[in-house]
């Protein structure tokens, strides 16, 4: 049987109003982290993602927002009390929250990725030695696709244990070039072996990459239905505006 999944997409700027009404039902803890962050932008961003996630979530439990309890599971992954798997990631201006509304204690993870300039050291640190050779075989001009295939769909394998960047990346082999499907290729441990894993492409345009990764012991990721926003996303156009990754 295959597993269905909601996902939602919305911009994270927005006008002095919108943001004090999704962000009122944010708990101290989130308005400590929001607070964190050094640029006024990324402070909003990330309290705009928060409070929207749970005015979504709270469609899917009939709680307010505000009463909403996560618990934390691995390295700091937020798990909704009494509601369905989820995960959230925001990138370019962009949030990308997906939804397991069927099941309560799926692993999964999104990411999504504004695609800018990149130093070719991150691959060698990110990529395994398999990887690596498959970013070999790319022409230049779809470099930096295969890199950003790889990284998104790496992020969201990782994302969706809670294990984050406890562990090794070169220890997992991904799909990464732009003509092949998203697939989890080896595993050689501390997570899931490769087939217990499904991955898919999100086809988010060209301007950036995502990916969505569950553990699903074999059952198929999907159908997946966007609830808010739409594929391809439209936003800032690749340009040196982009910080270089190093």
């Amino acid at each position: 049987m295959s597993i269905h999944v909601d996902l939602w997409l919305w911009h994270l700027d927005r006008g002095p109003e919108a943001v004090h009404e999704l962000t009122w039902p944010l708990s101290d803890a989130e308005r400590l982290r929001a607070q964190s962050f050094i640029k006024p932008t990324d402070r909003t961003r990330f309290a705009v993602g928060r409070g929207r996630m749970r005015q979504i979530l709270a469609g899917y439990t009939g709680q307010a927002p505000g009463l909403l309890q996560f618990r934390e599971r691995g390295r700091g992954k937020p798990v909704l009390r009494d509601g369905p798997a989820f995960n959230l990631s925001h990138a370019g201006g962009w949030a990308a929250l997906v939804v397991a509304p069927d099941n309560e204690t799926l692993e999964i993870g999104v990411d999504i990725e504004a695609m800018r300039p990149i130093n070719p050291a991150v691959a060698v640190k990110a990529f395994s030695p398999l990887e690596q050779a498959e970013m070999r075989r790319l022409l230049p001009q779809g470099w930096m696709r295969g890199f950003f295939n790889g990284w998104t769909r790496k992020e969201a394998v990782i994302k969706a244990t809670g294990a984050g960047l406890s562990v090794d990346l070169h220890s997992f082999d991904v799909s990464l070039l732009p003509d092949l499907p998203a697939r989890v290729i080896h595993s050689r441990g501390p997570l899931p072996p490769a087939p217990d894993w499904a991955l898919v492409n999100l086809d988010t345009g060209p301007g950036f990459c995502g990916a969505v990764a569950a553990v699903t012991h074999g059952a198929p990721l999907g159908p997946i239905s966007i609830r808010e926003g739409r594929l391809p996303l439209l936003g800032t156009p690749l340009n040196q505006a982009h910080p270089v990754v190093t």
